[in-house]
Protein backbone atom coordinates (compact mmCIF):
# COMPACT_ATOMS: atom_id res chain seq x y z
CA UNK A 1 0.00 0.00 0.00
CA UNK A 2 3.05 2.57 0.48
CA UNK A 3 4.48 1.31 -2.45
CA UNK A 4 1.43 1.73 -4.20
CA UNK A 5 0.94 5.55 -2.51
CA UNK A 6 4.58 5.88 -3.64
CA UNK A 7 4.28 5.47 -6.88
CA UNK A 8 1.41 7.63 -7.16
CA UNK A 9 3.35 11.10 -5.38
CA UNK A 10 5.98 10.19 -7.47
CA UNK A 11 3.98 9.69 -11.16
CA UNK A 12 2.44 13.17 -9.83
CA UNK A 13 5.60 15.08 -9.42
CA UNK A 14 6.67 13.62 -13.19
CA UNK A 15 3.93 15.08 -14.93
CA UNK A 16 4.28 18.54 -13.02
CA UNK A 17 7.57 19.27 -11.64
CA UNK A 18 9.86 16.65 -13.18
CA UNK A 19 13.11 18.68 -13.27
CA UNK A 20 12.80 19.95 -9.45
CA UNK A 21 12.06 16.48 -8.75
CA UNK A 22 15.42 15.86 -10.03
CA UNK A 23 17.11 18.81 -8.49
CA UNK A 24 15.34 17.36 -5.17
CA UNK A 25 17.00 14.29 -5.80
CA UNK A 26 20.38 14.68 -6.54
CA UNK A 27 20.86 17.72 -4.01
CA UNK A 28 18.80 15.02 -1.12
CA UNK A 29 21.48 11.94 -1.94
CA UNK A 30 24.17 14.00 -1.54
CA UNK A 31 23.49 16.02 1.18
CA UNK A 32 24.40 13.58 3.83
CA UNK A 33 27.86 13.03 2.26
CA UNK A 34 27.66 17.50 2.37
CA UNK A 35 26.74 17.52 6.06
CA UNK A 36 29.74 14.50 7.22
CA UNK A 37 32.23 15.69 9.33
CA UNK A 38 34.53 13.62 7.35
CA UNK A 39 34.02 16.11 4.28
CA UNK A 40 37.65 16.64 2.68
CA UNK A 41 39.18 17.60 -0.61
CA UNK A 42 41.70 15.47 -1.85
CA UNK A 43 45.12 16.60 -3.71
CA UNK A 44 43.31 16.32 -7.26
CA UNK A 45 40.53 18.44 -5.74
CA UNK A 46 42.59 20.87 -3.78
CA UNK A 47 44.17 21.37 -7.14
CA UNK A 48 41.13 22.26 -9.03
CA UNK A 49 39.81 24.41 -6.03
CA UNK A 50 42.68 26.55 -6.03
CA UNK A 51 43.10 26.70 -10.01
CA UNK A 52 39.62 28.15 -9.98
CA UNK A 53 40.79 30.62 -7.14
CA UNK A 54 43.25 31.69 -9.21
CA UNK A 55 40.46 32.08 -11.94
CA UNK A 56 38.08 34.60 -9.88
CA UNK A 57 41.30 36.19 -8.73
CA UNK A 58 42.66 37.12 -12.34
CA UNK A 59 45.43 35.25 -11.36
CA UNK A 60 45.98 32.45 -13.62
CA UNK A 61 44.16 30.31 -15.61
CA UNK A 62 44.81 27.35 -17.59
CA UNK A 63 42.64 25.33 -19.77
CA UNK A 64 43.88 21.95 -18.48
CA UNK A 65 45.32 20.37 -15.24
CA UNK A 66 47.93 22.03 -14.36
CA UNK A 67 51.53 19.74 -14.62
CA UNK A 68 49.57 17.84 -17.16
CA UNK A 69 48.01 17.95 -21.11
CA UNK A 70 44.98 16.21 -20.68
CA UNK A 71 41.98 16.48 -18.43
CA UNK A 72 40.16 20.01 -19.62
CA UNK A 73 39.15 21.57 -16.29
CA UNK A 74 38.51 25.04 -17.19
CA UNK A 75 35.13 24.38 -17.35
CA UNK A 76 34.93 22.55 -13.79
CA UNK A 77 36.99 25.82 -12.45
CA UNK A 78 34.20 28.32 -14.02
CA UNK A 79 31.05 26.28 -12.01
CA UNK A 80 33.42 26.57 -8.78
CA UNK A 81 34.04 30.53 -8.98
CA UNK A 82 30.16 31.54 -8.49
CA UNK A 83 29.99 29.41 -5.44
CA UNK A 84 33.14 31.10 -3.92
CA UNK A 85 31.84 34.50 -4.87
CA UNK A 86 28.30 33.52 -2.69
CA UNK A 87 29.98 31.26 -0.05
CA UNK A 88 33.44 31.54 0.20
CA UNK A 89 36.56 29.68 -0.95
CA UNK A 90 35.89 26.20 0.65
CA UNK A 91 35.18 22.49 0.74
CA UNK A 92 31.80 23.20 0.17
CA UNK A 93 31.89 25.30 -2.17
CA UNK A 94 33.27 23.03 -4.60
CA UNK A 95 31.25 20.54 -4.03
CA UNK A 96 28.76 21.95 -4.48
CA UNK A 97 29.77 23.57 -7.69
CA UNK A 98 30.72 20.12 -8.88
CA UNK A 99 27.35 18.79 -7.37
CA UNK A 100 25.46 21.51 -9.84
CA UNK A 101 27.69 19.93 -13.05
CA UNK A 102 26.81 16.58 -12.40
CA UNK A 103 23.15 17.74 -11.75
CA UNK A 104 22.47 19.54 -15.41
CA UNK A 105 24.10 16.09 -17.28
CA UNK A 106 21.58 14.06 -14.80
CA UNK A 107 18.96 16.52 -16.57
CA UNK A 108 19.92 15.95 -19.56
CA UNK A 109 20.77 12.40 -19.60
CA UNK A 110 16.64 12.37 -18.08
CA UNK A 111 15.66 14.29 -21.50
CA UNK A 112 17.98 11.65 -23.62
CA UNK A 113 15.96 8.94 -21.79
CA UNK A 114 12.71 10.67 -22.98
CA UNK A 115 13.78 10.59 -26.50
CA UNK A 116 15.02 7.29 -26.53
CA UNK A 117 11.68 5.55 -24.99
CA UNK A 118 8.89 7.47 -27.04
CA UNK A 119 8.32 10.04 -24.42
CA UNK A 120 7.93 7.69 -21.39
CA UNK A 121 7.89 9.98 -18.69
CA UNK A 122 7.69 7.56 -16.25
CA UNK A 123 9.55 5.58 -16.90
CA UNK A 124 12.77 7.39 -17.97
CA UNK A 125 12.51 9.36 -14.54
CA UNK A 126 12.72 5.99 -12.90
CA UNK A 127 16.26 5.10 -14.93
CA UNK A 128 17.24 8.42 -14.05
CA UNK A 129 16.60 8.05 -10.59
CA UNK A 130 18.45 4.95 -10.63
CA UNK A 131 20.93 6.16 -12.08
CA UNK A 132 21.52 9.07 -9.27
CA UNK A 133 20.98 6.60 -6.62
CA UNK A 134 24.02 4.44 -8.01
CA UNK A 135 27.38 4.04 -5.54
CA UNK A 136 29.18 4.28 -8.53
CA UNK A 137 28.93 7.79 -8.79
CA UNK A 138 28.14 8.22 -5.19
CA UNK A 139 31.68 10.56 -4.51
CA UNK A 140 32.50 11.08 -7.85
CA UNK A 141 29.25 13.36 -8.45
CA UNK A 142 30.89 15.99 -6.40
CA UNK A 143 34.64 15.34 -7.41
CA UNK A 144 36.63 18.25 -9.02
CA UNK A 145 39.11 15.95 -10.87
CA UNK A 146 39.67 17.81 -13.99
CA UNK A 147 37.45 16.37 -16.44
CA UNK A 148 34.93 13.42 -15.86
CA UNK A 149 32.08 15.81 -14.72
CA UNK A 150 32.24 18.00 -17.57
CA UNK A 151 32.46 14.56 -19.73
CA UNK A 152 29.66 13.45 -18.14
CA UNK A 153 27.33 16.48 -18.74
CA UNK A 154 29.21 17.70 -22.38
CA UNK A 155 28.46 13.78 -23.14
CA UNK A 156 24.52 13.97 -22.40
CA UNK A 157 23.87 17.08 -23.88
CA UNK A 158 26.11 16.05 -27.18
CA UNK A 159 23.62 12.73 -27.26
CA UNK A 160 20.24 14.78 -26.96
CA UNK A 161 21.14 17.36 -29.88
CA UNK A 162 22.32 14.14 -31.95
CA UNK A 163 19.22 12.34 -31.63
CA UNK A 164 17.55 16.05 -31.63
CA UNK A 165 15.56 16.12 -35.21
CA UNK A 166 15.48 19.71 -35.63
CA UNK A 167 19.36 20.41 -34.56
CA UNK A 168 20.68 18.04 -37.13
CA UNK A 169 19.37 19.25 -40.19
CA UNK A 170 21.52 22.55 -39.41
CA UNK A 171 25.54 22.57 -40.68
CA UNK A 172 26.06 24.49 -37.57
CA UNK A 173 24.67 21.60 -35.44
CA UNK A 174 26.70 19.04 -36.90
CA UNK A 175 30.29 21.72 -36.60
CA UNK A 176 29.25 22.38 -32.94
CA UNK A 177 29.21 18.70 -32.68
CA UNK A 178 33.14 18.68 -33.66
CA UNK A 179 34.02 20.93 -31.05
CA UNK A 180 31.72 19.24 -28.44
CA UNK A 181 33.28 15.94 -29.78
CA UNK A 182 36.73 17.14 -29.30
CA UNK A 183 36.38 18.78 -25.86
CA UNK A 184 35.00 15.48 -24.57
CA UNK A 185 38.49 13.61 -25.81
CA UNK A 186 40.73 16.12 -23.85
CA UNK A 187 38.06 16.17 -20.94
CA UNK A 188 38.19 12.01 -20.96
CA UNK A 189 38.73 10.14 -24.11
CA UNK A 190 36.81 7.06 -22.52
CA UNK A 191 33.46 8.54 -22.87
CA UNK A 192 34.25 8.52 -27.00
CA UNK A 193 33.35 4.34 -26.42
CA UNK A 194 30.02 5.22 -25.89
CA UNK A 195 29.43 8.35 -28.35
CA UNK A 196 31.37 7.05 -31.55
CA UNK A 197 28.75 3.91 -32.01
CA UNK A 198 25.60 6.94 -31.73
CA UNK A 199 26.91 9.16 -34.14
CA UNK A 200 27.45 6.64 -36.92
CA UNK A 201 24.28 5.32 -35.91
CA UNK A 202 22.55 9.07 -36.90
CA UNK A 203 25.15 9.25 -40.07
CA UNK A 204 23.98 5.83 -41.12
CA UNK A 205 20.56 6.07 -40.96
CA UNK A 206 20.10 9.72 -41.73
CA UNK A 207 22.53 9.65 -44.74
CA UNK A 208 24.53 12.57 -43.14
CA UNK A 209 27.64 11.53 -44.92
CA UNK A 210 28.40 15.31 -45.54
CA UNK A 211 27.57 16.46 -42.13
CA UNK A 212 29.64 13.97 -40.54
CA UNK A 213 32.80 14.76 -42.74
CA UNK A 214 32.13 18.47 -42.05
CA UNK A 215 32.05 17.53 -37.91
CA UNK A 216 35.28 15.62 -38.41
CA UNK A 217 36.92 18.72 -40.43
CA UNK A 218 35.97 20.81 -36.79
CA UNK A 219 37.12 17.97 -34.84
CA UNK A 220 40.49 17.85 -36.49
CA UNK A 221 40.57 21.86 -36.12
CA UNK A 222 40.21 21.76 -32.73
CA UNK A 223 42.01 18.61 -32.07
CA UNK A 224 45.32 20.70 -33.83
CA UNK A 225 44.80 23.78 -31.75
CA UNK A 226 44.51 22.12 -28.68
CA UNK A 227 47.85 20.35 -29.47
CA UNK A 228 49.37 23.55 -30.05
CA UNK A 229 48.20 25.16 -27.08
CA UNK A 230 49.27 21.72 -24.81
CA UNK A 231 52.85 21.81 -26.11
CA UNK A 232 53.46 25.05 -24.51
CA UNK A 233 52.27 22.90 -21.07
CA UNK A 234 54.40 21.22 -18.59
CA UNK A 235 53.53 17.48 -18.64
CA UNK A 236 54.53 15.93 -15.15
CA UNK A 237 52.00 12.87 -14.85
CA UNK A 238 51.33 10.32 -17.74
CA UNK A 239 48.26 8.62 -17.54
CA UNK A 240 47.75 4.63 -17.77
CA UNK A 241 45.78 4.91 -20.67
CA UNK A 242 48.79 5.92 -23.39
CA UNK A 243 50.22 3.77 -26.24
CA UNK A 244 53.31 3.05 -24.48
CA UNK A 245 51.53 1.61 -21.90
CA UNK A 246 49.44 -0.39 -24.97
CA UNK A 247 50.60 -4.20 -24.63
CA UNK A 248 48.04 -6.73 -25.39
CA UNK A 249 47.43 -9.59 -23.19
CA UNK A 250 44.39 -11.78 -22.88
CA UNK A 251 44.72 -12.81 -18.63
CA UNK A 252 43.06 -9.07 -18.63
CA UNK A 253 40.02 -10.59 -19.78
CA UNK A 254 39.88 -12.72 -16.45
CA UNK A 255 40.00 -9.56 -14.45
CA UNK A 256 37.94 -7.60 -15.87
CA UNK A 257 34.70 -7.95 -14.14
CA UNK A 258 36.95 -7.54 -11.08
CA UNK A 259 37.85 -3.83 -11.99
CA UNK A 260 34.15 -3.58 -13.47
CA UNK A 261 32.59 -4.93 -10.04
CA UNK A 262 34.75 -2.25 -7.81
CA UNK A 263 34.12 0.60 -9.97
CA UNK A 264 30.32 0.08 -9.64
CA UNK A 265 30.22 -0.31 -5.65
CA UNK A 266 32.06 3.09 -5.87
CA UNK A 267 34.66 1.92 -2.77
CA UNK A 268 38.07 3.15 -4.41
CA UNK A 269 40.47 5.56 -4.15
CA UNK A 270 42.53 5.49 -7.28
CA UNK A 271 43.86 2.16 -7.13
CA UNK A 272 43.43 1.46 -3.19
CA UNK A 273 39.74 -0.71 -2.67
CA UNK A 274 37.70 -1.36 0.22
CA UNK A 275 35.15 -3.72 0.97
CA UNK A 276 31.86 -2.51 0.06
CA UNK A 277 28.97 -2.33 1.87
CA UNK A 278 26.05 -5.16 1.29
CA UNK A 279 23.43 -3.15 -0.57
CA UNK A 280 26.74 -1.54 -2.63
CA UNK A 281 27.42 -4.79 -3.45
CA UNK A 282 23.95 -5.84 -4.98
CA UNK A 283 23.77 -2.65 -7.00
CA UNK A 284 27.10 -3.41 -8.76
CA UNK A 285 25.83 -6.69 -9.19
CA UNK A 286 22.18 -6.08 -10.39
CA UNK A 287 24.49 -3.55 -13.08
CA UNK A 288 26.57 -6.29 -14.13
CA UNK A 289 23.93 -8.58 -14.61
CA UNK A 290 22.41 -5.35 -16.48
CA UNK A 291 25.14 -5.31 -18.63
CA UNK A 292 25.49 -8.85 -19.39
CA UNK A 293 21.64 -9.16 -20.42
CA UNK A 294 22.33 -6.11 -22.85
CA UNK A 295 25.10 -7.60 -24.46
CA UNK A 296 23.21 -10.90 -25.23
CA UNK A 297 20.55 -9.05 -26.93
CA UNK A 298 22.91 -7.29 -28.57
CA UNK A 299 24.34 -10.48 -29.92
CA UNK A 300 20.84 -12.19 -30.67
CA UNK A 301 19.54 -8.84 -32.74
CA UNK A 302 22.54 -9.07 -34.85
CA UNK A 303 21.45 -12.75 -35.98
CA UNK A 304 17.58 -12.50 -35.96
CA UNK A 305 18.09 -8.88 -37.32
CA UNK A 306 14.76 -7.64 -35.87
CA UNK A 307 13.15 -4.55 -37.29
CA UNK A 308 14.32 -1.21 -35.41
CA UNK A 309 17.11 -3.04 -34.04
CA UNK A 310 20.17 -1.03 -35.29
CA UNK A 311 19.93 1.81 -32.90
CA UNK A 312 20.06 -0.84 -29.44
CA UNK A 313 22.75 -2.78 -31.18
CA UNK A 314 24.74 0.48 -31.68
CA UNK A 315 24.23 1.63 -28.19
CA UNK A 316 25.80 -1.76 -26.94
CA UNK A 317 28.79 -1.50 -28.77
CA UNK A 318 30.96 0.49 -25.91
CA UNK A 319 30.55 -2.75 -23.81
CA UNK A 320 32.84 -4.20 -26.34
CA UNK A 321 34.46 -1.49 -26.51
CA UNK A 322 35.62 -1.21 -22.85
CA UNK A 323 36.50 -5.00 -22.48
CA UNK A 324 38.74 -4.48 -25.84
CA UNK A 325 40.92 -1.74 -23.79
CA UNK A 326 41.05 -3.87 -21.07
CA UNK A 327 42.98 -6.60 -22.91
CA UNK A 328 45.51 -3.57 -24.22
CA UNK A 329 45.89 -1.54 -20.80
CA UNK A 330 45.84 -3.63 -17.33
CA UNK A 331 45.08 -1.01 -15.13
CA UNK A 332 41.95 -0.29 -15.25
CA UNK A 333 40.80 2.39 -11.88
CA UNK A 334 37.19 2.36 -10.69
CA UNK A 335 37.16 6.25 -12.38
CA UNK A 336 37.62 4.62 -15.81
CA UNK A 337 34.87 2.71 -16.05
CA UNK A 338 32.71 5.74 -14.59
CA UNK A 339 30.52 6.21 -17.94
CA UNK A 340 29.50 2.53 -18.50
CA UNK A 341 26.48 3.16 -15.86
CA UNK A 342 24.85 6.03 -17.84
CA UNK A 343 25.33 4.33 -21.62
CA UNK A 344 23.76 0.84 -19.82
CA UNK A 345 20.69 2.71 -18.94
CA UNK A 346 20.41 4.32 -22.29
CA UNK A 347 20.86 0.96 -23.78
CA UNK A 348 18.23 -0.34 -21.41
CA UNK A 349 15.86 2.47 -22.28
CA UNK A 350 16.26 1.94 -25.76
CA UNK A 351 15.83 -2.19 -24.96
CA UNK A 352 12.84 -1.70 -23.29
CA UNK A 353 10.54 0.99 -25.28
CA UNK A 354 8.14 -1.26 -26.76
CA UNK A 355 8.03 -3.50 -23.97
CA UNK A 356 4.35 -3.54 -21.97
CA UNK A 357 5.15 -1.95 -18.63
CA UNK A 358 2.83 -3.36 -15.96
CA UNK A 359 2.21 -2.07 -12.17
CA UNK A 360 4.93 -5.24 -11.20
CA UNK A 361 7.56 -3.90 -13.92
CA UNK A 362 7.44 -0.04 -11.68
CA UNK A 363 7.12 -1.45 -8.69
CA UNK A 364 10.36 -3.74 -9.05
CA UNK A 365 12.00 -0.48 -10.20
CA UNK A 366 11.22 1.53 -7.41
CA UNK A 367 13.05 -1.52 -5.15
CA UNK A 368 15.39 -1.18 -7.42
CA UNK A 369 15.82 2.72 -6.65
CA UNK A 370 15.22 1.75 -3.02
CA UNK A 371 17.90 -0.41 -2.55
CA UNK A 372 20.49 2.20 -4.84
CA UNK A 373 19.21 5.03 -1.88
CA UNK A 374 19.82 2.74 1.26
CA UNK A 375 23.53 2.15 -0.88
CA UNK A 376 24.29 5.88 -1.16
CA UNK A 377 23.94 6.15 3.33
CA UNK A 378 26.96 4.47 4.09
CA UNK A 379 28.86 7.40 2.24
CA UNK A 380 28.16 9.55 5.05
CA UNK A 381 31.04 8.29 7.04
CA UNK A 382 33.21 6.73 3.85
CA UNK A 383 37.00 7.49 3.68
CA UNK A 384 38.85 6.34 0.97
CA UNK A 385 42.49 5.81 2.81
CA UNK A 386 42.35 6.77 6.51
CA UNK A 387 40.89 10.52 6.76
CA UNK A 388 43.33 12.90 6.88
CA UNK A 389 41.16 15.84 7.79
CA UNK A 390 42.37 15.63 11.46
CA UNK A 391 45.94 15.50 10.09
CA UNK A 392 45.79 18.02 7.62
CA UNK A 393 44.95 20.23 10.67
CA UNK A 394 47.39 19.47 12.74
CA UNK A 395 50.03 19.22 10.78
CA UNK A 396 49.21 22.96 9.48
CA UNK A 397 49.04 24.09 13.59
CA UNK A 398 52.56 22.48 13.75
CA UNK A 399 53.40 24.04 11.15
CA UNK A 400 51.87 27.51 12.21
CA UNK A 401 53.21 26.92 15.84
CA UNK A 402 57.13 26.68 14.64
CA UNK A 403 57.01 29.73 11.95
CA UNK A 404 57.45 27.36 9.18
CA UNK A 405 55.38 28.51 5.68
CA UNK A 406 57.68 26.72 3.20
CA UNK A 407 58.03 22.75 3.56
CA UNK A 408 59.23 19.64 0.92
CA UNK A 409 56.96 16.65 1.21
CA UNK A 410 57.11 13.28 -0.11
CA UNK A 411 53.71 12.37 -0.34
CA UNK A 412 52.01 13.69 -3.48
CA UNK A 413 48.78 15.11 -2.81
CA UNK A 414 49.49 15.77 0.86
CA UNK A 415 51.17 19.05 -0.24
CA UNK A 416 48.08 20.32 -2.23
CA UNK A 417 45.57 19.77 0.98
CA UNK A 418 48.17 22.05 2.71
CA UNK A 419 48.34 24.78 0.75
CA UNK A 420 44.33 24.85 -0.19
CA UNK A 421 43.50 24.51 3.22
CA UNK A 422 46.18 26.69 4.91
CA UNK A 423 44.65 29.44 2.15
CA UNK A 424 48.11 29.63 0.52
CA UNK A 425 49.93 30.56 3.72
CA UNK A 426 51.79 27.85 3.99
CA UNK A 427 53.50 26.62 0.69
CA UNK A 428 54.21 22.69 0.11
CA UNK A 429 56.15 21.34 -3.37
CA UNK A 430 56.45 17.43 -4.13
CA UNK A 431 60.31 15.45 -4.72
CA UNK A 432 60.53 15.95 -8.23
CA UNK A 433 61.53 19.05 -9.91
CA UNK A 434 58.18 21.89 -10.31
CA UNK A 435 55.58 19.21 -9.74
CA UNK A 436 52.21 20.23 -11.22
CA UNK A 437 52.56 24.44 -10.43
CA UNK A 438 56.20 25.63 -10.89
CA UNK A 439 55.52 28.96 -9.33
CA UNK A 440 55.19 27.26 -5.22
CA UNK A 441 58.10 25.09 -6.45
CA UNK A 442 60.13 28.59 -6.95
CA UNK A 443 58.75 30.24 -3.88
CA UNK A 444 59.48 27.09 -1.73
CA UNK A 445 63.51 26.62 -3.65
CA UNK A 446 64.04 30.96 -3.01
CA UNK A 447 63.39 31.10 0.42
CA UNK A 448 65.30 27.93 0.95
CA UNK A 449 68.06 29.52 -0.67
CA UNK A 450 67.55 32.50 1.42
CA UNK A 451 68.08 30.45 4.44
CA UNK A 452 64.55 30.50 5.54
CA UNK A 453 62.99 27.99 7.73
CA UNK A 454 61.78 24.96 5.82
CA UNK A 455 60.41 21.95 7.03
CA UNK A 456 60.47 18.46 5.19
CA UNK A 457 57.10 16.17 5.56
CA UNK A 458 58.01 12.43 5.05
CA UNK A 459 55.96 9.71 5.86
CA UNK A 460 55.75 8.55 9.76
CA UNK A 461 58.10 5.58 10.52
CA UNK A 462 58.07 4.59 14.35
CA UNK A 463 61.78 3.45 13.46
CA UNK A 464 62.89 6.88 13.05
CA UNK A 465 64.80 8.53 15.66
CA UNK A 466 62.85 10.99 17.01
CA UNK A 467 63.64 13.92 19.06
CA UNK A 468 61.78 16.79 20.45
CA UNK A 469 64.39 19.53 18.54
CA UNK A 470 64.82 18.21 14.95
CA UNK A 471 61.36 16.18 14.43
CA UNK A 472 57.39 16.30 15.40
CA UNK A 473 55.63 13.14 14.62
CA UNK A 474 51.77 13.73 13.83
CA UNK A 475 49.51 10.58 13.11
CA UNK A 476 50.45 9.60 9.72
CA UNK A 477 53.77 11.92 8.91
CA UNK A 478 56.73 13.10 10.58
CA UNK A 479 57.92 16.29 10.21
CA UNK A 480 61.46 17.34 10.01
CA UNK A 481 61.19 20.95 11.49
CA UNK A 482 64.84 21.70 10.98
CA UNK A 483 66.25 19.53 8.14
CA UNK A 484 70.13 19.78 6.91
CA UNK A 485 70.65 21.35 3.17
CA UNK A 486 72.06 17.35 2.59
CA UNK A 487 68.50 16.25 3.51
CA UNK A 488 67.07 18.40 0.76
CA UNK A 489 69.65 18.31 -1.71
CA UNK A 490 69.35 14.87 -1.32
CA UNK A 491 65.27 13.94 -2.40
CA UNK A 492 64.15 17.58 -3.63
CA UNK A 493 66.63 18.34 -6.47
CA UNK A 494 66.73 16.43 -8.44
CA UNK A 495 66.43 18.34 -11.83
Amino acid sequence: MLLKHFGLVLNSLVKKYPMSTLLFFCFLTRLPQLLSPHLLLDGDECVTAIMAKYLMLAKDYSLFFWGQQYGFTIIESIFIVPFYLLFGINAISVKLAMLSLWTIGVIFLYKCLIQFSNKQYLFSFLLTIFFISMPAWATWSMKARGGYLTAFTLGNIFIYMLFNEQLNKTYFSWILYGLLIEIIYECQPLWLIGLVPLVLFVVIEKRSFIKFVLMLVFAAISFFLFKVYKSELSNNYVPDFNLEKMQLSWANATIFHHYLFRSLTGYYYFNFYQTPDTFSSICAYLIIGLILFLMAVGIYFVFKRKENSFLFICSTLFLYGYFLIALFFPTQQGRYLLPISGFALISLCIALKDFNKNRAFYYSGFFTVFLGLVSLLPFWSFEFIPNRKKEVENVIKILNKNKIYNTFSIDCMFPWQIIFYSDEKIISVIPYYCGRYKPYYDVVEYNWNQNKKVAIIDYRNDSNQIDNIKYVKSTEFCINITPSKEEILKDFFKK
